[in-house]
Parts: structure tokens; sequence; C-alpha cells
């Protein structure tokens, strides 16, 4: 057991800090019992093994967890959509296959101004907004190829849409006025 404080409250401190938040943490413990392993999972670890444990397993789940974070950092922090580097390997890979597709850029107007007078919250809900409104027009216009159309967010206030669709930019564009 450690002194002072126990790993719960290690954890927790790491995970309540903007600073250390991004860690990963895996909590390797004596204690087995599932509400140990419910606490610490609560307390914000990424993951709980109980000793004995097998090295292997361990390298493996961390393995496990660097590999999420490698994909997590190619979604956009706010709208969780895909970033320009996903964006790039989907045009790679259709431009590989000879494929027809459009590219659509739509962009927020004076975003700065709009950050200076409403502030980051109001924004970052615009960000959001404009991710819904994309996903849901590519959704309703392009029920069939919905894995074949890319919606992404490649810059602060641009959007990326790529589809086979060459009149999908009117249904976003119908949904955005309402």
């Amino acid at each position: 057991m450690m002194p002072e404080m126990n790993g719960f409250e290690v954890c927790k401190r790491i995970k309540e800090n903007p600073l250390t938040q991004h860690i990963h943490v895996i909590i390797l413990s004596a204690k087995g019992q599932l509400d140990d392993k419910i606490k610490g999972l609560t307390f914000g670890a990424d993951d709980y093994m109980t000793k004995p444990f097998e090295p292997r397993e361990l390298e493996s789940r961390i393995s496990l967890l660097l590999r999420y974070e490698e994909n997590e950092q190619l979604l956009h922090p706010i709208t969780k959509l895909p970033t320009k580097a996903r964006l790039t390997q989907h045009i790679k890979r259709k431009i590989d296959n000879n494929e027809q597709f459009t590219i659509f850029n739509f962009s927020i107007e004076n975003f700065d101004k709009y950050i200076d007078a409403f502030g980051c919250k109001k924004a970052n809900e615009l960000l959001v907004l404009m991710s819904r409104v994309l996903v849901n027009a590519k959704n309703t216009a392009s029920p069939n190829n919905l894995k074949e159309t890319f919606v992404g967010h490649t810059l602060e206030n641009s959007f990326v849409v790529v589809s086979e669709n060459k009149t999908l930019d009117e249904p976003i564009i119908q949904s955005f006025q309402k």
C-alpha cells in the first residue's frame, strides 16, 4: 500500500489537474474486488489490473492506450470530427482508387469577431452546431454512401466535406439556414 495517499487519490489528482489530465493511468493493485476496480475507474483510471500480473498483458494494455491516443489526436477536440490528417488519408485513398469526388469547404465568416462578442463557450457551441448540421445533412442526403462521404473539421472555423454527391452542398446550406 502506498504511504501518505492511496492510488485512487493520486489518480483523482492527476485527472482533475488540466496540466496532467491527459496522462494515462493504469492502476496496478493487490486489491482485486469489483468495488475497488469500479472505484479506480470512477476516479479516472484508464485501466485497472490486479496483482499478480503478467508483464506482457500490462505491455499490451499500455500499447492499446497509446494506440487509442493516436486515434484521438486525429479528431478535433471540440467537434470530435476528423482533422486534416484524416482528410489527407481519405483523399489519398480516393485518388489511389481512382474514385471521383467533390470537396466542399464550409467556413464560418468573422469567427474571431464572434469569439470577441460572445466568448469561447458560445464559439465552441457554434462549432458543435456546425458539425451537427454537416453530419445530419450528410446522413440525410447520402444514406446509401455514408462511409464514402467524409466530414472533417480542418481549421478553427473551417469544415470540409468530401463526397461522390456533387450537389451535397445544397442540403447542407438549406439545413444551416434553418
